[in-house]
């Protein structure tokens, strides 16, 4: 279903979409969606804008990767930050997701975070000196044999160079080249 509201000066909130009764089971019976995730959503009664917001742009990014990965004839491991959490893979970093994604090639490994821009620059900074220390700690050679990507989502190109400024003067202040 949709909710839109069509009053004149409102519409500048973005189409509200939700399952109607036959979409959670549809979704079950779906193979690549994880039962815990799919039972969690439909838990959920109340959600702020914002979340369902990160939510939906987070969706999108994992099936647009999963049809990437499906023409290339890849292997894709997806866990969302739910899956993190209770693997709890990671010491201190908390990213929106991790994937895998292994050819014949062979296998690489990313971090992802979604940036919605609600998150101040401080903030972002504070996340980004994380993925630093968790480097500087060799913790992650458990996991993987090189480190993992660390992609930011966003829709806003400013927004982009804003992030990847102040990484690199973190990069700097951390002596790294």
């Amino acid at each position: 279903g949709r909710i839109y509201d069509k009053t004149k000066g409102k519409n500048r909130n973005p189409s509200i979409y939700y399952l109607k009764k036959k979409g959670i089971s549809f979704i079950r019976r779906t193979k690549h969606l994880r039962n815990p995730y799919v039972n969690k959503l439909y838990r959920e009664d109340i959600v702020s804008l914002t979340t369902q917001n990160h939510s939906l742009q987070a969706t999108s990014f994992y099936l647009l990767l999963k049809q990437f990965a499906d023409k290339q004839n890849a292997t894709l491991e997806y866990y969302t930050k739910s899956d993190l959490a209770e693997k709890q893979f990671f010491s201190d970093i908390r990213p929106d997701a991790y994937f895998t994604f292994e050819t014949e090639k062979g296998k690489r490994s990313c971090f992802v975070e979604i940036d919605m821009e609600t998150e101040s620059r401080a903030t972002m900074r504070r996340k980004m000196q994380k993925y630093i220390d968790y480097y500087s700690s060799k913790e992650w050679k458990t996991y993987t044999k090189s480190f993992p990507i660390i992609a930011t989502v966003s829709l806003n190109p400013t927004r982009v160079d804003t992030i990847l400024n102040e990484t690199n003067v973190l990069l700097k202040e951390n002596d790294y080249p």
